[in-house]
């Protein structure tokens, strides 16, 4: 089974409920982009507009290998419709303030899985039925985690141990897969010349978010946490959360254990999704449906089971709740948001399968829904996939021609 073979194959519908003013000064744009991150969308706008990165705003992350529709706000932007290599941005009304991630409704989902061997469509169906009566739970999938995936560390677990320098390099030295030519070209300057800051900056594109970094490096060699402050906020908040992530999903693994008697254990890059296959064991669906448990933080709350759980997971990595408050910096504090455990998706249809035309002598499908905001469609395809194994196409997406849309 594989996924994302075209970026077209997924294809991501933002629904947000925006507060529109026409006298505000935040222009709202739909922004449709295809094979490309939301950062370097929005660094590619940045750069063409000669924006300050606090003049965009967006509400959420969309998938790189996908075709895409999300809003972004820029302040006094053109009230007109744009073109670039890879991403369109039309102009649909104003807004008093800027976007954020609570104006999200849901995200509609349109995607295409191949490679399906006919003995494979009524699995889907059934488990599909499985996933509308059980939920999913709400781990984050592998796009969360980087370069964490090829062993290089977490960065917020270098910054918690005081290694301010090895957080820094693999922040911004250390090329993933995952990276644009562009980007890691940069970083493999970076990383080939490190100390060397001078020498550095003089090779440096006039715009990159790493330049304000080598900047205060030029000026304060060794300072190498306050140069970190200087990375895009928002790129920066991403690659700290990762820790944090990974906690969350080893927790909600662990209780899907505990809870129930059926499960489907899938592996990944830093641990294993551990799928319910049938009820839970004295949870009525109702509270699934609501329950909600706080992303681990110095001051996160767990009760009951979940307190238990969060105890053997941070032991489990020989930390403590209040190691994660990182005490030497006010760089970044982890927020007890309270994360949602299941999802259950809405509005699902799956069509007909039909030739696929990629894959000679396989079949296709086309599965259609909607999940809330913060919910991962590709964790749903897992699930439905069961034992099967799902080949996602993310590692390729540098081998995709662009094409304007």
């Amino acid at each position: 089974m594989k996924l994302k073979q075209i970026p077209e194959d997924f294809k991501v519908t933002e629904n947000s409920n925006l507060p529109f003013d026409e006298s505000g000064p935040y222009s709202v744009y739909a922004l449709y982009k295809r094979n490309a991150s939301t950062f370097e969308a929005v660094e590619t706008l940045i750069c063409r507009f000669n924006l300050l990165y606090k003049d965009i705003s967006y509400s959420g992350l969309k998938d790189r290998t996908a075709c895409t529709r999300q809003y972004v706000a820029i302040y006094n932007g053109e009230q007109k419709t744009f073109r670039g290599k890879f991403y369109r941005l039309k102009y649909i009304g104003r807004m008093a303030r800027q976007l954020n991630v609570s104006d999200i409704v849901s995200n509609g989902f349109d995607i295409t899985v191949r490679d399906l061997e006919l003995g494979q469509i009524d699995e889907l169906r059934k488990n599909m039925e499985a996933v509308k009566l059980y939920g999913v739970p709400n781990y984050f999938d592998e796009q969360r985690f980087g370069s964490v995936r090829h062993n290089k560390g977490f960065v917020f677990e270098e910054l918690m141990k005081g290694n301010y320098e090895n957080a820094l390099k693999l922040s911004i030295a250390t090329p993933t897969v995952f990276d644009r030519s562009r980007r890691r070209w940069i970083k493999t300057g970076i990383n080939e010349n490190w100390g060397n800051w001078e020498g550095i900056l003089a090779n440096l594109p006039g715009f990159c978010p790493e330049r304000s970094i080598i900047k205060h490096l030029v000026k304060n060699p060794g300072d190498f946490i306050n140069a970190l402050n200087k990375y895009y906020r928002a790129e920066l908040k991403m690659i700290l959360s990762i820790y944090p992530s990974m906690l969350w999903n080893e927790m909600i693994a662990e209780y899907v254990r505990k809870k129930y008697k059926k499960i489907l254990s899938v592996p990944y890059s830093v641990g294993n999704f551990v799928f319910p296959l049938d009820a839970a064991k004295g949870v009525a669906i109702e509270e699934l449906q609501q329950m909600r448990v706080p992303m681990p933080n110095k001051d996160a709350v767990y009760e009951g089971d979940m307190k238990k759980i969060a105890e053997k997971v941070f032991r489990a990595h020989n930390i403590t709740q209040d190691s994660l408050e990182l005490k030497d910096t006010d760089l970044f504090r982890l927020k007890g948001t309270r994360r949602r455990v299941f999802f259950f998706p809405e509005d699902v249809t799956m069509s007909e399968p039909e030739a696929d035309e990629i894959n000679e002598g396989k079949l296709k499908m086309k599965i259609t829904f909607r999940i809330p905001s913060g919910c991962y469609a590709t964790m749903l395809i897992k699930r439905i996939a069961g034992e099967a194994q799902v080949e996602d196409n993310i590692l390729r997406t540098n081998e995709i021609k662009s094409q304007e849309i």
